[in-house]
């Protein structure tokens, strides 16, 4: 509720508004039936002045239900539209610095599920169900004084009887059934989405293999799973529109007919009747936002679940992050990663590992796959704590640290870097959004990308999907530009030229120093130059060989 407190009084707005719009709804069926019987027996007959008036007001009162309803939708869907803003919002925030850890083990499809679809679940409980529930108490509330003043105290009451013992039929018919159904639908159609996904982005090999029908079949049950969950629902929704059915065929007969006991005139009872039959409709709402309730907070605990996962790491006092290229120090380190829902816990990644990057210096890292590598940097970049020994930055241990201040001179490249679907200019801007024209290009020559880009079309070129537009070493080498516009003292490469030749690779990496004279530069890389004069040409000062969750040699390179 916190997170959407801004929608708060625009929703105010649109329940008052509902509730005037069928208040005023109610007075003119009503009007207009008792003035028609009225009339109708009046003796010696109608006055037109009276009907003059009552037309007057009539369409007085139509132009402001007309405003009214009109307000409603218009705030409704403000808040519909500015809680998805909120919502979505507030879990990337609390994602965003939580990342990687906190979504290790995570479903893609299933996490697109809940950031999309139960999202969406969510909202509807602020836009459609919040205004609902409270006019289906007030306007029936209002519409039984109505009919107690008119037609008699008995008859007022029974139509509030009748009202509130169908609000908590409803409210409780089916209710267990309905909170475990709707959470077990979402959770199968994320199931749904994770297939899906899977199937679509490993097609190549779901053909490759041949088993496009063990997938299908797999989808298929996933797909049976919602149909069930969407039956239990279904009943219990037949079961409640049932039940208002029936109160709405008791809130017409019964007050009318105490009314007509209690004697009250024609014109009454026909105001009544009408009456009590237009406030039903506010109580209709009931039998669709009860059942949508269930689903709604069944969407909320899985975000809950989501964005309130325990972070990995805790933040540290110091604000201030790198104030300088620094020393980097693994000292007696040991890391396992910790168990994921469908993985147990593992064995220790590295075991006792000491190690020192030199401030300044370009430190590689080599070694076979599962060697410990980049898990040697994950720590570095405080994406996980060793489990014993610490991680020391100049000297002071990075648990002392923001992690948000740590991060801020630091730049990644990722082997398989992250570029989102929109233009060259776009993704560069992720780092610096207010970089110019003239320094994305720059970044882009120095990354060996810019000949490429204007042969694209220039910066507004498109992605793609997925980088679906780009090799792999030019997606590598755009992420790369993107890393020169931050202004780091600590810079971070993960196979960075493993889809470059080796000239591009050696031009590339005169332009990493080149735009970072200073930093610190750690590297993963799965081989290195043979010898040490083809190791310091690369620009590599200091060599750590990584065995087997251990480091088994590291050497500075002689000049």
């Amino acid at each position: 509720m916190s997170e959407t407190r801004p929608v708060l009084a625009p929703l105010t707005g649109s329940i008052l508004a509902r509730i005037l719009d069928h208040v005023l709804g109610c007075v003119l069926y009503g009007l207009a039936a008792g003035a028609a019987v009225g009339l109708a027996t009046q003796v010696p007959g109608p006055s037109w002045g009276v009907l003059g008036a009552l037309i007057a007001a009539m369409v007085l009162l139509c132009l402001v239900k007309g405003l009214c309803h009109y307000a409603e939708q218009f705030l409704g869907h403000s808040v519909a539209f500015r809680a998805l803003e909120l919502l979505r919002r507030a879990c990337f925030v609390r994602l965003i610095p939580a990342s990687p850890a906190a979504l290790a083990g995570a479903r893609s499809g299933d996490l697109l599920a809940r950031l999309t679809t139960d999202i969406d679940r969510i909202e509807v409980f602020f836009a459609h169900t919040i205004a609902p529930a409270i006019s289906a108490i007030v306007v029936p509330l209002l519409a039984c004084t109505a009919i107690g003043v008119v037609g008699g105290v008995q008859a007022g009451a029974a139509g509030l009887a009748i009202v509130v013992i169908t609000l908590l039929v409803c409210a409780y018919a089916g209710h267990d059934v309905a909170r475990v159904a709707s959470l077990s639908n979402l959770g199968a159609k994320g199931d749904v989405a994770q297939q899906l996904t899977d199937s679509v982005q490993g097609v190549a090999e779901v053909v490759g293999y041949g088993v496009e029908t063990a997938r299908l079949s797999s989808l298929a049950e996933a797909q049976d799973r919602v149909r069930v969950q969407d039956a239990r629902l279904t009943r219990v929704l037949a079961v409640r529109r049932g039940v208002v059915q029936v109160g709405l065929l008791a809130m017409v007969v019964a007050p009318t007919a105490l009314a007509v006991r209690a004697g009250a005139a024609a014109w009454a009872v026909a105001a009544i009747a009408v009456v009590a039959w237009r406030s039903w409709e506010v109580v209709r709402g009931v039998e669709d936002f009860s059942t949508s309730l269930a689903t709604s907070l069944a969407a909320a605990r899985r975000v809950h679940t989501l964005v309130h996962t325990p972070p990995a790491v805790a933040d540290g006092p110091d604000t201030r992050g790198l104030t300088r290229a620094p020393e980097v120090v693994w000292d007696r380190v040991t890391f396992a990663y910790p168990p994921t829902p469908g993985r147990a816990a593992a064995a220790p990644v590295v075991r006792e590992a000491t190690v020192r990057a030199p401030a300044g210096k370009w430190t590689a890292f080599v070694g076979a796959t599962g060697a410990g590598k980049s898990t040697l940097l994950a720590l570095a970049l405080r994406y996980w704590d060793p489990q014993s020994g610490c991680m020391r930055m100049d000297g002071t241990d990075i648990r002392g640290y923001r992690v948000e201040a740590l991060r801020r001179r630091i730049a990644v490249v990722d082997q398989r870097p992250h570029l989102f679907t929109g233009t060259i200019a776009s993704n560069l801007r992720l780092v610096a959004p207010a970089a110019s024209d003239d320094e994305l290009w720059a970044a882009l020559d120095a990354a060996q990308l810019g000949e490429d880009v204007r042969r694209m079309g220039g910066l507004e070129a498109r992605v793609g999907e997925r980088a679906a537009t780009l090799s792999g070493g030019q997606a590598q080498r755009l992420a790369l530009a993107r890393a020169f516009l931050v202004d780091a003292h600590l810079v971070v490469l993960d196979e960075f030229t493993s889809h470059l030749d080796p000239e591009l690779a050696d031009r590339v990496r005169a332009s990493v120093r080149e735009i970072f004279p200073d930093a610190t530069i750690l590297e993963v890389t799965h081989t290195a130059p043979a010898d040490a004069l083809s190791q310091r040409d690369a620009g590599i000062d200091r060599l750590v060989v990584v065995g087997e969750g251990g480091i088994d040699e590291a050497a500075s390179l002689s000049t």
